[in-house]
């Protein structure tokens, strides 16, 4: 199973618990690692001096893409200096830019379409917090490739979520709530994190690592 979470779900249906294993996704550290954030964003062409959030994502209601929104324009009353980026497509792109239209925020809140995986490496580490503000989820790739960045997390407390996000990683909130979320990034823009701790906190979570947790798994199987 890909998270604790999915695990007990799995159990209730009646699995017994020496059959389940829990076995979270791995992370590529060649390819998501921190980078010096004014080289990451010379080449994002972001100005070092902003404040930058970050989603990474489809655009759809479920994903939370709007509740950031309405979220960051009550930032962007009291904090004239953060940017909001969005990377993905989605049903929701067309209302998300009537909106930022309708504020006259075109220069603050970017959409940048779909990225190649390879050039998530500078997004991630040019951000100064990746949120995540989902319906539900699993365990998301984008949170742990961010935490490898050493790149901290606004994220809602949903699916196996709260199983890789701690209070030194990243803030949790529950979902639905736009004022809750907006006092999240707050603090998270205003908090020092400390990104090679977060970085390092996601290394027993590598390919490597996770290759031979699950050999190991198969063993045990076989001989039973």
């Amino acid at each position: 199973m890909r998270s604790q979470d999915l695990k007990h779900k799995i159990m209730e249906m009646g699995l017994p618990q020496s059959r389940i294993h829990t076995l979270y996704n791995g992370i590529d550290k060649s390819l998501f690692y921190p980078l010096d954030k004014h080289i990451a964003r010379e080449s994002c062409a972001i100005d070092a001096n902003r404040k930058v959030i970050l989603f990474i994502g489809n655009l759809k209601v479920s994903k939370g893409c709007n509740l950031l929104l309405d979220a960051y324009l009550l930032l962007a009353k009291v904090d004239a200096g953060v940017d909001l980026f969005y990377i993905g497509v989605g049903d929701q792109l067309s209302e998300l830019k009537r909106t930022v239209t309708e504020e006259a925020l075109e220069k603050r809140v970017h959409f940048l379409g779909a990225i190649s995986h390879d050039l998530l490496l500078n997004w991630i580490n040019s951000s100064d917090v990746l949120v995540l503000p989902s319906m539900n989820e699993g365990v998301p790739n984008v949170i742990l490739e961010a935490q490898s960045c050493g790149t901290p997390v606004v994220a809602t407390n949903v699916g196996g979520i709260p199983e890789i996000v701690s209070n030194e990683t990243g803030i949790l909130i529950e979902y639905g709530n736009a004022e809750k979320l907006y006092q999240a990034l707050n603090e998270a823009l205003c908090k020092n994190w400390d990104r090679g701790k977060i970085s390092n906190n996601i290394n027993i979570l590598s390919w490597q690592q996770n290759s031979s947790k699950l050999l190991n798994i198969i063993k045990t199987a076989i001989v039973e």
